[in-house]
């Protein structure tokens, strides 16, 4: 081997080893979902729960995962 093919190798080794590490090689891990919001209310405490029958409110499901830990939305 000469020796550009030498210094190429090496380079090419260096930059492989360097993207192998960024990656832990594991699968991302849900390991929590949180509801957002927390808590929600409906109408005002003078009206009976009735007049609030039919009444809906978008809640959203946010997952955290390991292996990069990260928070997204899975609502869908």
């Amino acid at each position: 081997m000469n020796y550009l093919t030498s210094k190429f190798c090496l380079s090419l080794a260096t930059v492989v080893l360097l993207v192998g590490l960024n990656s832990c090689g594991h699968e991302q891990q849900l390991v929590s979902i949180s509801i957002q919001p927390q808590t929600e209310i409906f109408g005002a405490s003078n009206i009976p729960v009735s007049a609030s029958a039919g009444a809906t409110v978008q809640l959203r499901a946010i997952g955290n995962y390991i292996h990069p830990p990260v928070s997204k939305d899975i609502t869908n």
